[in-house]
């Protein structure tokens, strides 16, 4: 199974993304490949530049596809679907409503798209540096 379109796969449909095994999951707007070990993912909701995040690590694909686990040392870092993220119903309801609000409002404001994207590319160029 290809990571990227297992990535892509899991964002697409909503996905919970914990990091570190005591963290709380967020959920993932969108998650793009920075370099070959590194990812860049931005928290659903999130409008300013406090919603852009990174990680590294080695990966693995599990449950046929339905998680992704980094590890970068003793760091971990878990991509998996929203019922699987959340453990209460309440909480999984919410972040299914942020999921899709998210999409919602990613698909239609394109200042927000083109935020995000600067933000994206300017991480790319730093990665390079």
């Amino acid at each position: 199974m290809n990571l990227d379109e297992t990535v892509a796969r899991l964002v697409e449909n909503g996905a919970a993304f914990t990091n570190g095994p005591a963290g709380y999951p967020f959920v993932v707007g969108l998650m793009r490949r920075i370099g070959p070990k590194r990812w860049f993912w931005w928290e659903a909701g999130a409008e300013t530049e406090f919603g852009a995040h990174e990680f590294s690590g080695d990966h693995k694909i599990l449950y046929d596809g339905l998680a992704i686990t980094w590890t970068d040392g003793d760091r971990l870092s878990y991509l998996t679907t929203i019922p699987l993220g959340y453990e209460e119903p309440d909480d999984i309801a919410y972040a299914r409503k942020v999921w899709l609000d998210w999409k919602k409002e990613y698909e239609s404001d394109e200042r927000l798209r083109r935020f995000i994207e600067r933000i994206f590319l300017e991480r790319i160029r730093s990665s390079k540096d």
